[in-house]
């Protein structure tokens, strides 16, 4: 059995562990145990204490895999209620540029990268990461709309633009083209330290990062192939962002070069699609089709099944979270078609 639900300071060492296996790349976790607990910490004062406007909350999620007494944290999410207004939200935008000569028979559009500045938000969905042995079986899917249900929750908690910041592409050596060819040039530092301390400390990237335009053409070949393309692991969770309607919007990270994909908060399906029905307990429901979430104070998500108007849950979720039939929940359903 899994289920997602907010982080606890009980999680704290499973969760570290957890974040091990992914060689720091995910940023809003990073650090050591203290900064986590901290994190941790000011994530259930968010959920207890939902603001009435988004002001750069971090809510972190774990799933947890149930096995009768056993109890395992074998996945991880998060979502920021705002980026902008505290501190600006950077990348790197994708624009073309017309260059003609008659005399030459040229006419040709030419790519540039710009360094933009966002001051006004956006929400921003992020800190994905499965265990290896519990990867398949739909559990990645469910992880990540856990957190679109959740806004669904909440809606005015969190800015009215979502962003989706993916990991760049890699080469076989394990280092960025798109690093090595641009950033590496001004930080002088390797591209985990920089992009580790960017997150704590974004003035370094106002500070350090070049404002005139990248030509994309000027780069090495293997850095403008990679230039909004994702990190192999992460092509799943692109595909079910774009299930869920955020698209490329030609800005990408300005230190791999990994794309950024938006959507508002009412586009999203899993926020547009998702409504109330009652809660029905069954021995062996049929395979889930549906994500549920109830609040207990703090909202948690599992799979269920849907029969008429009701969700159907088997005996065991209904005893690990002790509802009842007739409850009432928020569901969506698990694929957009």
């Amino acid at each position: 059995m899994y289920l997602v639900r907010p982080a606890t300071q009980d999680d704290v060492d499973a969760l570290f562990d957890l974040l091990t296996l992914t060689g720091g790349t995910i940023t809003t976790l990073s650090g050591d145990r203290e900064q986590l607990a901290r994190r941790v910490s000011r994530s259930l004062a968010a959920f207890d204490d939902p603001p009435e406007k988004p002001a750069g909350e971090t809510y972190v999620f774990v799933m947890e895999h149930r096995d009768g007494e056993a109890h395992e944290i074998v996945g991880t999410s998060a979502v920021q209620s705002k980026t902008g207004g505290f501190e600006p939200f950077y990348g790197y935008r994708i624009e073309e540029e017309h260059y003609a000569s008659a005399a030459l028979g040229v006419d040709k559009l030419i790519k540039s990268l710009h360094l933009a500045e966002d001051h006004s938000g956006p929400a921003e969905v992020g800190g994905l990461f499965l265990h290896p042995d519990h990867r398949g079986g739909g559990r990645g899917r469910m992880l990540s709309l856990a957190r679109f249900l959740f806004m669904a929750l909440r809606p005015s908690a969190f800015d009215a633009h979502v962003v989706a910041e993916l990991r760049g592409r890699l080469d076989a050596n394990g280092e960025s083209p798109f690093w090595n060819a641009v950033g590496r040039h001004f930080f002088e530092v390797p591209f985990d330290v920089a992009d580790r301390l960017s997150f704590a400390e974004k003035q370094i990237i106002a500070d350090l990062m070049p404002d005139h335009p990248i030509y994309i053409e000027m780069l090495p070949p293997d850095a403008g192939a990679v230039i909004g393309v994702e990190h192999i692991e992460s092509t799943a969770a692109r595909r079910v962002l774009e299930g869920e309607g955020f698209t490329f919007i030609n800005l990408v990270d300005i230190f791999d070069g990994g794309p950024t994909l938006e959507s508002k908060l009412s586009d999203i399906r899993a926020v547009r699609e998702s409504r109330q029905i009652a809660i029905r307990v069954a021995e062996e429901p049929e395979e889930p089709d549906l994500l549920l979430v109830k609040e207990q104070p703090r909202p948690v998500f599992v799979e269920a099944r849907s029969a008429g108007d009701d969700a159907v849950i088997p005996a065991d979720i209904a005893g690990a979270t002790r509802w009842q039939s007739d409850d009432q929940g928020l569901v969506v359903r698990l694929r957009s078609n």
